[in-house]
């Protein structure tokens, strides 16, 4: 890249963030963690549902590790569950930005005495906190927790937020110029996709190599040859010089004969709108392969506020050839381009759409006699084909046809309200739920209620395939750290798994000589804590320890055993 260039990206990324940072520059946080900052995970990158609206730090593939407060405050909020952030804390500061924490595996002694005593006073592992100012005091640079692997993490890290006061999440990088990057983000491929001149509907697509010439530099060799009305998709992903892990981009541009016509950037997250990436994404792809393909046009229904240009896609004119690049870059202004033409194909033919297409803009409903699909106006976030296949062949085992969505859209905006007859008997019916099929081809229980007359009725977003089905299997409860009857004195914790092979779990209770006892539960591994050293029994005796769960749709297993502690 040659000086001039150089000089006037970094000037159009400072222009493109001085309005946001400069709100923010007089506010100096410390870093969360004490030891060196390597990153994992970026802020705004894709992920299912929703964008990352923080950044991973990793913390050397171990937990434990100390995590502070990086500016004085007050602990605001804290949560705990199986799940999402796990042991997360939230911290308010007089800035008005929030601080977030999440993933740990402790709290500091005042913050865990606070959590325990509430668990217990309330009889409950899971719970969110709202916790008024003046009570749980920190201040800068203190130890607040430790960091962990708890919730739904794929490994030891901190997951570490900013929000405003609206509780909008901001990119933490505004806050951390000592957090630096010296690589550029890498193209890998281009999709070309045909859209229905009319309805936006895609009808094909096309995946085309990237070549790189230069580092940053990158292009398709030859025109590509496109009909009618088309948009672009682009994949690829951000590197950081000193690490190993791939990362989300942080602006993405698209120009066609030197005329912006897409950019956008992501520098704050609002949780209402979030779901809305299921429409940046090509999501028929994702859901088929889990691969993240960033649409460079906008549908209709896609209300994200990350956008500064717009295009709803392009007709390309015949015997026409354009001139397209597609800017990528990082938030430390790494950039990456990539140069391809296109040409209008007179000897391909458009692709009709021949199944009816229904308005995104109106309600929908889809009924007959056995089954139906009703939605609000705006489910969608474009106009959309739809078509239910029935398939009775599994009669025998299921206690309903499987009744399959094909649509021209696979993600919903809103919730659907569907209803499924069924023939189940009275004996089963408390057993019975629906079983969800995804596009490709995962399965999931969803919790349904059943009418009188074994109708099922359930609200989902999901696109795929619907059926009744029962659940009779119990809950397992297996692999406890001690024998019934032994004396554990050296132990501290009890600990075993606790899974669901199908509807999961909805209940779990542990109590020792009948008084109840607080469970650490990490879903992901389906593994339980039991802390004795909190635990209101009275040691040098013998205890018995019951344990009871429940799934979601009534099963339970009891398990009792003896101990001395």
């Amino acid at each position: 890249m040659n000086s001039k260039i150089f000089i006037l990206t970094l000037f159009a990324h400072f222009m493109c963030t001085h309005a946001f940072s400069q709100v923010h520059n007089h506010v100096q946080f410390e870093l969360p963690v004490t030891i060196p900052v390597l990153l994992s995970a970026n802020y705004g990158e894709l992920r299912p549902n929703h964008f990352h609206a923080g950044i991973d730090i990793k913390t050397q593939k171990i937990t434990g590790k100390s995590i502070i407060a990086i500016d004085s405050g007050y602990v605001s909020r804290i949560v705990v569950g199986p799940y999402g952030y796990g042991k997360a804390l939230y911290v308010s500061h007089p800035s008005g930005q929030i601080s977030v924490y999440g993933h740990l595996k402790s709290f500091a002694p005042a913050i865990d005495s606070f959590v325990t005593r509430y668990q217990y006073e309330q009889k409950t592992h899971s719970v969110n906190i709202n916790i008024p100012e003046g009570t749980l005091r920190v201040f800068r640079g203190e130890e607040i927790a430790k960091s962990g692997n708890s919730g739904s993490s794929g490994g030891p890290h901190l997951h570490f937020e900013i929000r405003d006061s609206v509780n909008n999440a901001i990119n933490p990088l505004f806050f951390y110029p000592q957090i630096t990057d010296r690589a550029a983000p890498q193209i890998q491929s281009l999709y070309v996709y045909s859209l229905d001149s009319v309805h936006g509907i895609q009808t094909h697509s096309k995946k085309y190599r990237v070549y790189q010439k230069t580092p940053g530099e990158y292009y398709i060799p030859g025109p590509i040859p496109v009909s009618n009305k088309i948009g672009f998709g682009i994949k690829g992903n951000d590197k950081i010089h000193n690490v190993y892990h791939i990362f989300g981009f942080y602006t993405v541009s698209l120009s066609v004969d030197s005329k912006k016509i897409y950019s956008r950037t992501v520098d704050t997250i609002s949780f209402y709108e979030t779901r809305d990436i299921n429409s940046l994404l090509d999501y028929e792809l994702f859901s088929k392969s889990r691969q993240y393909i960033e649409k460079l046009y906008v549908e209709p229904n896609n209300e994200l506020s990350i956008y500064t240009q717009k295009n709803n896609g392009i007709h390309v004119k015949p015997h026409k050839m354009l001139n397209c690049e597609v800017i990528v870059q990082d938030f430390h202004a790494n950039t990456s381009r990539l140069h391809f033409k296109i040409i209008a194909d007179t000897n391909s033919a458009h692709m009709p759409i021949t199944a009816p297409v229904y308005s995104y803009a109106t309600p929908f409903e889809y009924s007959n006699e056995q089954f139906s699909f009703i939605t609000d106006s705006a489910a969608f976030y474009k106009d959309f084909t739809f078509k239910v296949e029935i398939d009775s062949s599994s009669i025998e085992t299921e206690f309903s046809p499987r009744y399959t969505i094909n649509s021209s859209e696979l993600s919903l905006k809103k919730t659907a309200d569907i209803s499924i007859q069924s023939h189940i008997r009275d004996s089963l019916r408390p057993y019975a739920t629906v079983r969800y099929e995804s596009p490709s081809g995962r399965r999931r229980s969803l919790q349904a209620a059943f009418s009188p007359d074994g109708t099922a009725h359930l609200s989902t977003n999901r696109i795929g395939t619907y059926s009744v089905v029962v659940d009779t299997s119990a809950p397992i409860v297996n692999r406890l750290n001690f024998t019934s009857g032994t004396n554990i004195q050296h132990k501290n914790h009890i600990s075993f798994r606790m899974y669901d092979n199908f509807s999961g779990i909805a209940e779990y209770i542990a109590l020792i000589d009948g008084k109840w006892c607080m469970l650490d539960f990490d879903g992901k591994y389906s593994y339980v804590v039991l802390d004795l050293t909190k635990a209101p029994i009275t040691k040098n005796s013998e205890h018995t320890l019951t344990i009871y769960v429940k799934d979601i749709v009534g099963n339970t297993n009891e398990k009792e055993y003896s101990f001395y502690w």
